[in-house]
């Protein structure tokens, strides 16, 4: 297919698409809601090319295109290279195809067959959302150099600096508020809580000692009825900035402790499933008696209530988190430190938060059985968090060789795709039964 272009000043939009009527139909009805089409490609190596090129406004992007490159591949390049927001259209709707796009950072979803109105309004929302986080990001670097100017002189003195950092970044108005097309947004992240769109994927956990699935870990995805799956790096962003994040994770909290209570009717008397708690929850004033008056309705003790919680979250403000964690704990609830290792670690917290799990970030567990400095770093928090009388989670296992090598450095408790991918309720209970007898490690599909 030959590379068109088109000169305008208007929002320009580039096609990657193999299939050439399907391409000239979405440029069609592109044009008629006035945006231009800059280029129409149909290989993922073009695709990265144009975009050198061209640098469109938006890309909207085929998965199974012609060439040695598939549209992700494409994407993640771009995206690394351009930073140019890309919208997939794809008639893959399957989770392994989704979690590659994931790592993309993409900004929506069409699944094919789409209708041209729902095309304009994923344009627009991921429009919306590029433009706020691309003015948040220019706020945020005019006062971190203002920060440099003013620290400059003590720095230089070899002095500690008197301007607040955190004052600084708490000043930068990520919301946007009053950014077009926000309150469309907020009327559909409304409906699809009032319409039940969301729900909850369960990841299992594996105790490394003894076999069995112990527990798992509750993860949020929102299926819309004509867009697809909107994964959860879009729509908990969303949420956040339209204070929506507040009845989501009450949703998510009432129906994780329902569900636990039923598993423990069904046989399975000590599961736990841990659920996400978002920054804004975490710090509301009347979370605790929230949470209290959620498992009281659902008729579970509080020992079975497990909550995870962000590096990024708990040191935001360390006061405000020691005092929220201790009181928690003296509830009795579980409390799990997530992504351990990414950026925040600090030695020093570990000794105040009165947590009970670390969960070691995928990062470092990929490939630990032959990266000598991912096998130092994992034995390192393993025996860390041992003296410390803390269980370990290692997230993102894969293979067998990882499992290996985790289970002989005493590493408690794993979960990833080697085990199970996330799956939905129903299916969830069929992989405890299927389990329950004799284990993981000796089930005829481990192969032992």
């Amino acid at each position: 297919m030959k590379t068109t272009t088109i000169p305008s000043a208007t929002t320009q939009v580039m096609i990657v698409e193999d299939e050439l009527i399907v391409a000239e139909n979405v440029a069609r009805n592109l044009k008629k809601f006035g945006y231009d089409v800059s280029a129409i490609v149909d290989s993922g190596e073009e695709a990265i090319q144009t975009a050198r090129n061209l640098r469109p406004d938006m890309i909207l992007m085929d998965i199974m295109l012609q060439g040695d490159m598939d549209g992700i591949e494409a994407a993640g390049q771009i995206h690394n290279q351009f930073k140019i927001p890309v919208v997939y259209m794809t008639a893959y709707g399957d989770e392994v195809t989704l979690e590659r796009t994931k790592k993309t950072e993409p900004y929506g979803y069409l699944l094919k067959p789409f209708k041209p109105q729902d095309m304009r309004a994923t344009i627009e929302t991921a429009l919306t959302r590029y433009r706020v986080e691309q003015s948040a990001l220019e706020r945020l670097t005019s006062q971190m150099q203002l920060l440099s100017a003013q620290t400059q002189p003590y720095r230089s003195a070899g002095l500690n600096s008197p301007v607040s950092k955190s004052g600084i970044l708490k000043s930068v108005d990520i919301h946007a508020a009053n950014a077009p097309g926000l309150a469309a947004i907020e009327t559909k992240l409304r409906q699809a809580i009032a319409h039940q769109q969301f729900h909850l994927n369960y990841q299992p956990q594996l105790n490394l000692q003894t076999g069995e699935i112990t527990g798992a870990e509750a993860l949020l995805r929102w299926y819309h009825p004509e867009e697809g799956m909107i994964p959860p790096n879009v729509f908990i962003s969303l949420a956040e900035s339209t204070g929506l994040i507040y009845e989501l994770d009450e949703w998510v909290l009432k129906t994780v402790c329902q569900r636990t209570l039923l598993l423990h009717r069904l046989g399975f008397e000590s599961m736990t499933i841990a659920a996400n708690l978002s920054g804004h929850q975490f710090s509301c004033p009347d979370m605790n008696q929230r949470l209290i008056q959620i498992a009281q309705e659902a008729q579970l003790d509080l020992r079975f209530v497990k909550l995870e919680l962000t590096e990024s979250v708990l040191v935001n403000d360390i006061d405000i988190a020691i005092q929220n964690c201790t009181e928690l704990s003296n509830l009795g609830v579980h409390i799990s430190i997530d992504d351990f290792g990414t950026g925040y670690s600090s030695l020093g917290y570990l000794q105040n938060l009165p947590f009970n799990t670390l969960k070691i970030d995928q990062a470092f567990v990929r490939d630990v059985d032959k990266n000598l400095k991912h096998q130092a770093i994992v034995q390192a928090i393993i025996n860390m968090a041992h003296q410390l009388g803390l269980e370990v989670i290692a997230e993102g296992v894969e293979t067998a060789a990882e499992l290996k090598f985790l289970r002989q450095h005493q590493c408690d408790v794993a979960q990833g795709y080697l085990i199970s991918r996330p799956i939905p309720w129903i299916e969830f209970q069929m992989f405890l039964t299927e389990y329950r007898d004799g284990g993981f490690f000796n089930h005829p599909k481990q192969g032992a």
